[in-house]
């Protein structure tokens, strides 16, 4: 798990079935420290942990990420400009885990569009 990287704030289940979770980054995490000091970006290999951790928190289950099969980064995330995200995703059981298809975004932008496989831990 991230220690320290971001919050879940709320995580609801929307009228359509999606799931929407609202997040808070920690821009003073060790993680920004390194990427980059003085210009803190999102590594995407820690959203990718994030967002997995969403879906964890949503299914009450321990996951590993068994594949991508769409991961699109349109726009940088730095958290001292964009400090909360929505994460709106579909989860779809699947034969041994789940498939996720999700956006991240703010009021402004989308930042990624992810299709993912998680399978149980």
């Amino acid at each position: 798990m991230l220690t320290n990287y971001f919050s879940l704030i709320s995580q609801t289940k929307e009228p359509d079935g999606t799931v929407l979770s609202t997040v808070e980054l920690n821009p003073d995490c060790e993680v920004y420290k390194g990427h980059f000091p003085g210009n803190p970006i999102s590594p995407g290999v820690c959203n990718l942990q994030m967002l997995r951790e969403c879906v964890e928190h949503y299914t009450n289950k321990k996951l590993l990420i068994k594949g991508i099969k769409q991961c699109r980064y349109s726009a940088l995330i730095t958290p001292l400009k964009q400090s909360r995200l929505q994460f709106r995703a579909t989860i779809d059981e699947a034969e041994g885990g789940y498939n996720v298809a999700g956006t991240v975004y703010d009021d402004n932008e989308t930042y990624i569009d992810i299709k993912f496989q998680l399978t149980l831990n």
